[in-house]
């Protein structure tokens, strides 16, 4: 009898060993199938700007194919225009910045944040030597460039309030692209310019000390978001959290290679960005609540400024799909609902 119970011990023991074996073989195998499954088609559409390094560095390094996923990128000049796309189907996910996001979901557009890649400085004031603008209280009455719609519309009102001014006060003068940007203020069509550190880069290198430069964001972080049409992402959420894995593997190799990092961004944007505007990005995959803050504050500053016929800030919660990046890795969410 004692021999028998042995027996039955050591099948037992045999049987549960196997079913773990095959459990664990089974969740892995499952784990390999939505990495190894049909190679999903995803368009993008980002900026000629260093704010989507993360999506450089994945694709130079192979890593949206590892997770089968064929990426192909189109490049837009500006967060809005490449919303624009987003919203006409023309592509699956765009780079935009936080301000772009919010006026879209004020607009009532469907769309949803899957991460931010990026925050830091990102926007400056160039000034002509010869405007006769010493002082930021001297902007009023003056000619200042920027791309109406973007962030730098906002950020110019929250520098010009600080001085007691807004923009009634100037005259604001849109340019939409970068050549043209580069071409108002080198040839006097305007006095001062608001624009990304890669433009301003570019007119100081042409006018040199005939330029100068202030800074306009005082201590608030731009947050550079990937979006995605809201439906687009209930149908496949998948392709989210493939599309995130390769950009969390470009994360770490960006930390682990900055030098090498910095290279392959140079070569895909043909240009040289300095190493003191690299230093301005704090390239991350994240969901962080200081996001829902700066919407929050965004979307109070349309309002207040008859910007939207809009009346009350929505819940941005609502407009945030967490579950792809909690999927790669939960330390990556921190959102308080």
């Amino acid at each position: 009898m004692a021999v028998l119970k042995r027996r039955y011990v050591i099948i037992s023991i045999i049987a549960i060993l196997v079913i773990a074996i095959v459990l664990s073989s089974f969740a892995y195998l499952n784990v390999q199938k939505s990495n190894s499954g049909t190679i999903a088609n995803l368009s993008l559409g980002g900026l000629p700007y260093e704010y989507q390094t993360l999506v450089d560095v994945a694709q130079n390094q192979h890593y949206f194919a590892e997770n089968n996923i064929n990426l192909t990128m189109s490049s837009y000049p500006s967060g809005p225009a490449a919303m624009t796309a987003l919203s006409s189907n023309a592509v699956d996910v765009c780079v935009a910045a936080d301000y772009a996001f919010v006026e879209g979901v004020i607009q009532k557009q469907n769309i949803t944040v899957i991460a931010s890649v990026d925050q830091g400085e990102f926007v400056s004031l160039l000034i002509r030597n010869d405007s006769g603008i010493k002082s930021p209280s001297d902007l009023a009455g003056h000619r200042v460039g920027l791309t109406l719609g973007t962030i730098e519309e906002f950020y110019l009102d929250q520098y010009l309030e600080l001085q007691g001014l807004n923009l009634s006060n100037v005259t604001v003068v849109n340019v939409s692209n970068a050549q043209d940007a580069v071409a108002a203020i080198t040839n006097g069509t305007v006095d001062a310019l608001v624009t990304t550190q890669l433009i301003a880069a570019q007119v100081q290198s042409q006018m040199g000390n005939n330029v100068f430069a202030w800074n306009v964001q005082g201590n608030q972080l731009s947050i550079m978001l990937l979006i995605c049409r809201s439906q687009w992402v209930v149908q496949n959420n998948d392709i989210v959290v493939r599309f995130l894995k390769a950009l969390s593997k470009a994360e770490n190799y960006v930390i682990n290679n900055p030098s090498s990092a910095h290279a392959i961004v140079n070569s895909q944007l043909n240009t040289t960005i300095s190493q003191t505007e690299w230093s301005n990005n704090r390239f991350s995959l994240q969901l962080g609540q200081s996001l829902i803050l700066t919407l929050d504050y965004q979307g109070q500053f349309l309002i207040s400024n008859n910007l939207t016929k809009a009346t009350t800030v929505p819940n941005f919660t609502n407009y945030i799909y967490t579950q792809g990046l909690e999927s790669v890795d939960p330390d990556y969410v921190n959102i308080i609902g």
